[in-house]
């Protein structure tokens, strides 16, 4: 079984999931995701806020995301898909500052 936190009240990761799953740029990232594993093309904006939960906690296997804050075990995919997001974002901006020139 997993090891509890110590300090269960501090919600940090369950609050920084939820502004993760209501940013529109999460959806595309996922969207662009799904085309990359499964290599159909997806549309983009064809994930909403629910699907984007959906997705971290299934990731995560989770039930809900404030079992992020209860065990330690949760944390590490939670921040894999919280980086490979924002790298994606430094992706896309770069991609599209080289078509701006």
């Amino acid at each position: 079984m997993a090891r509890s936190r110590c300090n269960p009240e501090d919600n940090r990761l369950s609050r920084r999931a939820m502004v993760l799953v209501k940013d529109p740029d999460f959806g595309f990232y996922l969207d662009w995701f799904r085309t990359k594993k499964s290599g159909t093309k997806t549309p983009y904006g064809t994930h909403n806020e629910e699907d984007r939960k959906e997705a971290v906690q299934n990731a995560c296997g989770i039930k809900d995301l404030s079992e992020l804050d209860q065990y330690d075990a949760h944390a590490p995919m939670f921040w894999r898909i919280n980086r490979e997001f924002r790298q994606w974002q430094v992706d896309q901006a770069r991609k599209y500052e080289a078509r701006r020139r």
